[in-house]
């Protein structure tokens, strides 16, 4: 059973104020040691991060984006493993239905928020600002990832 998680990056206008999160669902090892690690230290640009989000849905996060490869393959020297590429259903599986989902507005953190719980997300992970911060779809406030109260060590 997979640990889910949601991953989205937060677009803001030129004042600052929340205009849109677009994110993910990720099905596999979504808790802070897997994927917090992973997006903390290899996902700290918004242009990779855009490029992840834009893959819609995905199975498993890893630390680059990678190209088109064989969802099913998970031998040793599948290219996944090898190049350390995420895998998505979209693009590697041709699955339909698992485009980025994108919420609007003043509340749309809160929108992501409520949506990924609604796919069951263990971990909620937002890209605001340069920074990435997560959160349980229970908590009240988001957390910067890679602080001490979240168990993930910025050299990981």
């Amino acid at each position: 059973m997979g640990t889910r998680s949601g991953i989205g990056i937060v677009d803001r206008d030129i004042k600052g104020k929340v205009v849109r999160v677009r994110g993910i669902y990720c099905h596999w090892d979504g808790y802070l040691e897997h994927n917090g690690v992973i997006l903390a230290g290899s996902y700290t640009n918004t242009d990779k991060v855009n490029a992840l989000v834009e893959l819609g849905d995905i199975s498993c996060l890893r630390n680059e984006v990678g190209e088109k490869h064989n969802f099913n393959d998970m031998g040793r020297d599948a290219p996944q493993r090898v190049h350390g590429w995420t895998t998505a259903y979209g693009r590697d599986r041709g699955e339909q239905g698992v485009e980025t989902r994108v919420f609007e507005g003043a509340d749309a953190m809160s929108q992501f928020k409520k949506n990924l719980a609604g796919s069951w997300a263990e971990y909620l992970y937002l890209y605001d600002k340069g920074k990435w911060y997560w959160c349980q779809p229970g908590d009240r406030r988001w957390k910067v990832l890679g602080a001490k109260s979240t168990r993930v060590k910025e050299n990981a």
